[in-house]
């Protein structure tokens, strides 16, 4: 998951326990190369908003008219119909995408396949789970960075 509040309601309705942050990227302006707004290679993005749409048709209405759209980092590398489209704002921590994992709540969700879960849970913060998640790369560029805490 990557959506604070979501998860905290996930939780507090007794559908999960555990939570834990695994990794993390960010979203991104991107908007026509002619930059009308003149925002490109700024790092200021308090006016963006959350991931509440389908990323894949913003961008393509945001190629098609030409017009600014907030994109995750992931979907902005894998998308092919960039036309004329341009990274314009990056870098702002406003704009920081937190992942987390989750496990079903066992006295919520009995029939789930929980020790499964649980050993996937465990692996994806663990080292190996995390120099995994860090070599995830679309060409020479990596997705997300590995956040797990493994001070305890």
């Amino acid at each position: 998951m990557h959506d604070p509040e979501a998860e905290q309601k996930f939780i507090d309705d007794g559908n999960g326990i555990n939570r834990r942050q695994i990794a993390w990227n960010d979203f991104i302006i991107v908007g026509p190369e002619s930059d009308p707004a003149h925002v490109v290679g700024t790092h200021d993005a308090v006016a963006a908003q959350g991931d509440r749409g389908g990323m894949g048709q913003a961008l393509n209405a945001a190629a098609a008219m030409p017009a600014y759209t907030l994109s995750d980092r992931v979907t902005w590398l894998s998308f092919q119909n960039k036309q004329t489209l341009v990274a314009a704002v990056q870098g702002d921590a406003h704009l920081i995408n937190r992942y987390s994992v989750i496990e079903l709540n066992p006295a919520k969700h009995p029939d789930a396949k929980l020790a499964a879960a649980h050993r996937f849970a465990d692996w994806l913060i663990s080292v190996n789970g995390q120099v995994a998640i860090g070599a995830f790369c679309v060409g020479d560029q990596q997705l997300f960075n590995p956040s797990a805490d493994h001070s305890k």
